[in-house]
């Protein structure tokens, strides 16, 4: 995370925690420990890290410490990592049986998965085709191509609406 995107953050952290020492004072009396948080703190997506504070403020009554903030966040990357190797199982599992387009057309207008592989842009962009050294053609399944596309669409749409055009948009 950058020392802008951390500010953010504390801004969301002080207006939660409005009685807490740790975030009085405003943002510029607050510079040092915004700096040493996004120091301790900048392999956070700041997209995780946005809901890791959501998540925080919703059970946390005292503020959270940078340790606190971090086993959120890695709750919430567990949680991703765990729904992202689901739903690729699925497609796998189309591609070995009735065929990715065909596992496709049988999603839900809404679900999850379809938005992801809508934002890839569409079933033919799980498969990449390439061709090895000798000019010989190979296809394989776009496992990189799925893994952006889903922090892309389970972050934002896990973000409240406002947060979500911000992301969009940016």
């Amino acid at each position: 995370m950058t020392n802008s995107e951390m500010t953010k953050i504390f801004a969301l952290l002080m207006m939660n925690y409005q009685n807490a020492e740790t975030f009085k004072g405003g943002i510029a009396k607050l510079k040092p420990t915004i700096q040493w948080w996004t120091t301790c703190l900048a392999d956070v997506d700041f997209r995780v890290a946005q809901l890791a504070v959501q998540r925080l403020c919703q059970t946390c009554e005292y503020p959270p410490t940078i340790a606190d903030f971090r086993k959120q966040v890695l709750r919430i990357e567990q949680e991703m990592k765990s729904e992202m190797e689901s739903l690729w199982l699925e497609i796998r599992s189309w591609d070995k049986s009735i065929g990715i387009e065909a596992g496709y057309s049988k999603l839900p207008a809404n679900s999850k998965l379809r938005r992801i592989i809508d934002h890839m842009g569409g079933p033919k962009a799980l498969i990449f085709h390439g061709k090895k050294p000798n000019g010989e053609p190979f296809s394989l399944l776009n496992i990189l191509g799925f893994e952006e596309a889903y922090m892309a669409v389970a972050l934002c749409h896990s973000l409240p609406q406002n947060e979500r055009k911000q992301l969009t948009s940016g």
